[in-house]
């Protein structure tokens, strides 16, 4: 028996235990198997019950887990991801075109509504004095218990009490003659139980309320957030450099704000719901609460009991449980939590091809309009676009993974992972999480989760930095472990961090090519060398240092003829000709490639005076655009000699790194290695995250990141 594994790709056995929700899918060809009485169809996510899972093979033989803590985001995220995901799954299943279905807003689109009170809030404020009243002076039945107490402060005594002093002789003051002068004797005390079916209703709606009330405060406060950084970017909007980015900011900023005074309805909501948790905390130390030890957890339908018809504060305490049953409860128990979840995890697939494809939009790649959409299968989906003078090719494949292709070579590989990783809270259980994540494969591999600004902000510095790793590409070497990107409707920054992630896989590795080496036969090295001063020598290589200009590109023939290598053992093989014309095809790819140097990253122009833009540095160079001002350069990391790319803008210049969020904030897409979070001029590797300024022997001031204690 076996399962598909999405992050490997791999068919793996059943894992027992704690697993991330979303990994592992119903493989191809498989129909015995069930999720808990349901059978389960070939590409079915290993879904459960809320966090639990089963999954049955036949009567002997199953699996079971849970998904930890907290598997799912808020429902704020979630009610917007499944809306996203049906428009998209609905535009892509009836042919629409790409321009179409791209326009669909990756944000929270109900912000008004939202801030409206919800009506079971007034209800809340109505009936909370009766619910008050109840916990402060519920009814109760006596119960007679036995506590051992002085003789002076006995008032009766049972058969137990002469059973317990007779076996218990620490009780004994004396013994006389007479017999057993006692200290304390059990006595029986009439105290009362609180543990009855209608507390035990009142003490599983204040808990119900409260973390209504608290899902309340989290989902205002994260519009709040981001409306404030909807503020922000119209200031920054403006300084975009494709007009596409600038257009669906303006659009996505414009269905944000909607010219609604967020700020008075964010305020008034805030000190309703701060006046709400204020009175409901009490509740949760109340006579009540302690005196009940497990709290209702059973129909939604009461019974009709004394207490509730003729009590009236037991009544009013009814109704408002009737009220939340109705408004908040009742929806949630008639839905197939197998369904909901499903439908969560292949929402959340649509939502990340929606930031991807925006993405690729913003940093201006063309998608071809005959080629657009190209069905493979009931599940799978292939765009192609055209960069520069290549094709791009992103294919999403029927286990909800993404590939993206460049000249046939796969460039990245994109797993959604709708598990919220971070939702917790709690450093040890993401910590673990990240740790079972981790894979040997040495392809990018890049994890989307969904993930909020706020639980980032609480973690240590550490954390931080891992479960928000888009610090700007791959060295030569690539990545030793998946990098997690946090996506999210209501972080506005989200398509940002995808296009910086994109922009770093597919420059990134270009870029660092440099220099290019050539394959030569030994005796050909040193007469191509001589004649092209574009290229250096090497061992049984021709290293390009610079890209050569047009008018070298073409003369790379004629160069070649009139070297006269041929020699007698080469003619005496008689492939002289073939040896040749493989060394003008090897010459003009090279010179190709470094001639892909010379392309801006950000406006994608080429320069006017090519050996003007280009300055060789040893093994590195840097190069400037005349057109937009941006500088781009390759460094050698002096720790795992790692050639990686380095790009400056106009805006950027001047400006510190820091956490992945303010990358978000600070640069937006126009990043390759992340900046030094105190010097401008420093950056880290992106394949072992080493910055220069941490050497023993520099000077530096303390920093958060190589300095955490």
């Amino acid at each position: 028996m076996r399962l598909l594994d999405r992050l490997t790709g791999r068919l793996v056995p059943p894992p027992d235990g704690r697993v991330p929700l979303g990994r592992y899918m119903i493989p191809p060809d498989e129909h015995t198997l069930l999720l808990d009485t349901r059978r389960a169809a070939p590409g079915d996510y290993l879904v459960g019950r809320e966090r639990n899972w089963l999954l049955r093979a036949d009567q002997r033989t199953w699996w079971s887990g849970d998904f930890g803590h907290r598997p799912l985001p808020d429902p704020l995220v979630v009610d917007n991801v499944l809306k996203v995901g049906d428009t998209v799954t609905e535009a892509v299943k009836r042919g629409a075109p790409l321009a179409e279905w791209i326009s669909t807003p990756p944000v929270v689109t109900d912000t008004d509504r939202r801030l409206r009170p919800h009506p079971l809030e007034d209800r809340i404020r109505a009936e909370l004095g009766f619910v008050r009243a109840v916990c402060r002076t519920p009814h109760a039945r006596l119960r007679t218990e036995h506590t051992l107490v002085p003789v002076s402060r006995a008032r009766s005594i049972t058969w137990r009490t002469v059973v317990h002093l007779s076996a218990h002789s620490e009780t004994w003051a004396a013994r006389r003659l007479r017999g057993v002068e006692p200290a304390q004797l059990l006595t029986p005390v009439r105290v009362p139980d609180y543990d009855l079916y209608e507390n035990r209703v009142v003490a599983a709606l204040v808990d119900r309320l409260w973390q209504h009330v608290l899902a309340r405060s989290a989902e205002l406060e994260s519009i709040a957030s981001m409306v404030e950084r909807g503020q922000d970017l119209l200031s920054e909007a403006a300084a975009r450099s494709s007009w596409r980015g600038r257009a669906r900011l303006y659009e996505m900023i414009s269905r944000l704000l909607d010219g609604q005074k967020f700020d008075e309805e964010i305020e008034q909501l805030r000190d309703q719901l701060n006046a709400l948790r204020n009175a409901l905390a009490p509740q949760l130390d109340s006579r009540l609460r302690k005196g009940v030890r497990t709290p209702y957890d059973g129909r939604p339908e009461l019974r009709p009991t004394n207490l509730f018809l003729n009590d009236a504060n037991y009544r009013h305490s009814r109704d408002l449980w009737n009220a939340w049953v109705k408004l908040r409860g009742k929806g949630d128990a008639n839905t197939d939590p197998h369904a909901t979840m499903a439908a969560w995890c292949r929402s959340f697939a649509q939502f990340v091809l929606l930031l991807v494809v925006q993405a690729l939009d913003e940093l201006g790649l063309q998608a071809e309009p005959e080629l657009t959409v190209e069905s493979l299968g009931p599940d799978e989906l292939k765009l192609r676009y055209r960069y520069h003078a290549d094709a791009l090719w992103l294919s999403r494949h029927s286990d909800d993974t993404f590939v993206l292709r460049l000249r046939g070579r796969q460039v990245l590989r994109m797993v959604p992972l709708p598990h919220a990783l971070t939702a917790s809270g709690d450093p040890e259980e993401i910590t673990s999480w990240l740790s079972k994540l981790a894979t040997t494969n040495r392809e990018p591999l890049v994890i989307f989760y969904p993930g909020e600004p706020a639980e980032r902000e609480r973690l240590p510095i550490h954390l931080r930095l891992a479960v928000h790793g888009v610090h700007g590409g791959w060295g030569s070497s690539g990545p030793a472990a998946p990098t997690f990107v946090p996506v999210s409707p209501s972080d506005i920054d989200s398509v940002a961090r995808v296009g910086r992630l994109l922009r770093a896989a597919l420059v990134g590795p270009v870029l660092a090519e440099f220099p290019v080496r050539v394959p030569c036969r030994a005796e050909f090295v040193a007469p191509v060398a001589k004649s092209l001063n574009w290229v250096e020598p090497g061992r049984n290589e021709i290293i390009v240092v610079r890209p050569p200009s047009p008018e070298e590109l073409d003369a790379i023939p004629s160069s070649i003829d009139q070297l006269g290598i041929p020699t007698s053992h080469v003619r005496q093989r008689g492939d002289h000709q073939q040896k040749v014309a493989g060394l003008v095809r090897a010459l003009h790819d090279g010179a190709e490639k470094t001639r892909r140097l010379l392309r801006c990253p950000i406006c994608s122009r080429l320069p006017t005076r090519s050996d003007q833009a280009f300055q060789r540095r040893g093994d590195t160079y840097r190069c400037a655009c005349d057109h937009c001002g941006s500088i781009w350069e390759t460094r050698r990391c002096v720790k795992c000699s790692d050639r990686y790319a380095v790009l400056t803008t106009t805006d950027s210049e001047g400006k510190i790194g820091g956490d992945g969020d303010r990358l978000d904030r600070t640069f937006a897409q126009d990043l390759l290695a992340a900046p030094c979070w105190k010097r401008t001029r420093s950056y880290l590797c992106p394949s072992c995250g080493y910055c220069a300024e941490a050497r023993p022997d520099s000077k530096r001031e303390d920093c958060a990141r190589c300095d955490p204690e």
